[in-house]
């Protein structure tokens, strides 16, 4: 049952040098499918170095190395489980024949990225409800974020095509990299709000967008803090706005961040 995940493991101990990015697989348990991840290095050694110097002392985050990701997101799995979201759980520990050195052992999630359920024709009354559905357990972590004052709640590699919907299910995944404790919340929180609404925004324009914005705004269960976010995001400049940190698609975010304030004002 597990020994296509163990061969597989000793490759990648012996492949390692070559591979770069994540590996991820479907495995057999005794407990059913599981997914088995393999943390690789992205890049040279150079990148590396360059990509951990951006994200630790301009953004104020864990760094991009293999070994950081891997350790990082155990990390948050327990933590972000801990605040009440709901992510997959981390098997690791109970299957160790399927994990080892930068391999983690995780729960399969029979769902699709919110983004692929919202494009594969929810439409109407369904459409509505699973955009309430997301923007409660969006909302719920980022007031919860808000309330801790804690920035490893806010979801650095943000988007809603990283919001897993699977049944009755919202389940947030890639926690390889998080904001470091003690980090500023708000405007942390307020580049994740323009990260997510340019994901829900490619395809979707006029009173169709704003029609999902409504229905997102709705669920979110602190209507002011969705205003002050979104406020936030729409200021120029700064190494967290919304314009530095989504580079070119400034022009998609700003008209975004706009339907959005409009929708909450009542327009």
């Amino acid at each position: 049952m597990t020994g296509g995940g163990g061969r597989r493991r000793a490759l990648l101990a012996r492949e390692a040098g070559r591979l770069s990015g994540n590996r991820i697989w479907r495995v057999e348990t005794p407990r059913g499918p599981a997914v088995q991840k393999y943390y690789a290095e992205k890049g040279g050694l150079l990148r590396n170095l360059w990509r951990g110097a951006w994200s630790g002392i301009l953004r104020g985050a864990t760094g991009s190395r293999a070994a950081e990701r891997w350790r990082v997101e155990g990390e948050m799995l327990a933590l972000w489980r801990e605040a009440g979201v709901d992510v997959p759980r981390d098997l690791t520990a109970e299957f160790p024949g399927l994990a080892g050195e930068r391999v983690r052992i995780l729960e399969w999630i029979g769902g699709r990225p919110l983004t692929e359920a919202l494009a594969g024709g929810a439409a109407g009354a369904e459409r509505e409800a699973l955009l309430r559905r997301a923007g409660a357990a969006w909302g719920g972590r980022l007031g919860e974020a808000v309330r801790r004052g804690d920035a490893r709640l806010v979801q650095f590699h943000a988007g809603f095509m990283h919001l897993l919907v699977a049944g009755e299910r919202m389940v947030a995944i890639d926690l390889e990299q998080a904001y470091l404790p003690g980090r500023a919340v708000l405007p942390r929180a307020a580049r994740e709000v323009a990260s997510c609404l340019r994901s829900l925004a490619k395809g979707r324009e006029g009173e169709a967008l704003r029609g999902d914005l409504r229905a997102l705004a709705e669920g979110f269960p602190d209507r002011a803090l969705l205003a002050d976010l979104v406020a936030r995001a729409a200021r120029p400049g700064g190494i967290l706005g919304a314009a530095a940190a989504l580079g070119r698609n400034r022009g998609r975010v700003s008209g975004v961040l706009a339907a959005m304030a409009g929708v909450l004002r009542g327009e």
